[in-house]
Parts: C-alpha cells; sequence; structure tokens
C-alpha cells in the first residue's frame, strides 16, 4: 500500500530458464535414491526427467481425476 493507502500492484519478474549446465549443478548438490535408481535403469529418462524437466502426458484417468477435484474445490 502507498502513503495514501491505496493497494499499489508490483509486476512479477519474468523467471528466467535455467541453463542444462545449471541443472546440472543443482542435481550434484543434493542425491536422491529415486534419482540415482532412475539414472541406473536409464539415463536417457533421467535426461529428460530431470535435466530436460520433461513431463509425461497426463492418462485419461488422470485428467478426468483433476477436471473433477478442480470443480469440486469450487
Amino acid at each position: 500500500m502507498n502513503s495514501a493507502g491505496e493497494l499499489q500492484l508490483i509486476p512479477r519478474q519474468p523467471s528466467r530458464r535455467l541453463t542444462e549446465a545449471e541443472i546440472i549443478c543443482e542435481l550434484k548438490e543434493t542425491v536422491s535414491a529415486s534419482r540415482l535408481y532412475t539414472w541406473l535403469r536409464c539415463r536417457l529418462q533421467f535426461y529428460f526427467k530431470y535435466v530436460r524437466r520433461v513431463n509425461k502426458a497426463p492418462t485419461p484417468g488422470l485428467f478426468v481425476g483433476n477436471v473433477i477435484h478442480g470443480v469440486l474445490q469450487q
């Protein structure tokens, strides 16, 4: 609020996308069992999931569940 008691909106800074090198540095800081398991099972899956951060498309059941959950929350 300003001195007159009016609400002021502060524009949000657009978030910067991390480079692959920055993401890899973040991944090196912490280790989890699921990341290690994914790395050992399939390095390509690890790359897409944790480095490129590509999400799987939701299954039809998950999509319907999310829609129903969203409607019930309103």
